[in-house]
């Protein structure tokens, strides 16, 4: 079957994994293969994940596991998303109830998950989204936005914010990484704006990228000015 939870749309046959090796076939349904697992669960401030724009100085439960659907190279979280062992004691399996509570305990205004992407633990984030909403909890995460349509559409409703990481504007950067195109980014960035998501947009700014960072910048702009998504910063 295809995977559907990310744009590289692996096709996975029964009782294989695919290209990220987070998801596996079990009759004929991609299932989380491990689920509920954290490396970090702690309170941090809005402008540390960063989101600049979005309820300043609040108080958020910072959520990670381990894995990515993208392999780029100089990755600065790559210790979490390619190296980390899964069997690892430093992770706490954790119910979404338990993580819920977590944030209610220390007063968090809301759970964000951080560090390695939500793609790699859609499932298990979706399932916190959808109940801290239930408990008046703000949702967010910060990822490299390479949602299919089908699980955007998921995740959307029960999501406040999001910060995506662009890598470029061009397909040779994200096939470095395993994907195939830029565009799907930039689609979802104005699916996430058209569906209420607040959307901070980051990119990595190099010694040799000017012309590339303006490039993005510009182009947010003048899509901006057309009235399409985004907030960018």
């Amino acid at each position: 079957m295809i995977c559907s939870i990310c744009e590289r749309r692996c096709r996975v046959e029964e009782n294989n994994i695919g290209a990220c090796g987070r998801y596996q076939c079990h009759n004929n349904t991609m299932i989380e293969r491990f689920p509920n697992s954290y490396l970090v669960v702690a309170p941090i401030s809005a402008e540390t994940m960063p989101v600049l724009h979005f309820h300043p100085r609040a108080k958020f439960l910072q959520i990670s596991t381990t894995g990515c659907n993208f392999d780029c190279l100089g990755c600065i979280s790559t210790v979490v998303a390619k190296e980390m062992d899964v069997q690892s004691p430093a992770l706490k399996k954790l119910s979404p109830i338990q993580i819920v509570n977590k944030a209610l305990e220390q007063e968090c205004d809301g759970i964000a998950f951080l560090m390695n992407d939500p793609l790699a633990s859609f499932y298990s984030f979706l399932e916190i989204c959808t109940l801290a909403k239930e408990c008046g909890l703000l949702t967010g995460c910060s990822t490299n936005g390479y949602f299919t349509p089908e699980s955007l559409n998921l995740l959307a409703p029960h999501l406040d914010f999001v910060n995506i990481g662009l890598k470029g504007l061009c397909n040779d950067v994200y096939k470095s990484c395993g994907a195939n195109s830029y565009k799907p980014v930039l689609r979802n960035i104005e699916l996430f704006y058209r569906k209420g998501v607040h959307v901070e947009v980051a990119c990595i700014h190099k010694k040799d990228n000017d012309d590339e960072v303006l490039a993005i910048a510009k182009d947010f702009k003048r899509d901006s000015a057309s009235n399409h998504a985004v907030y960018s910063h």
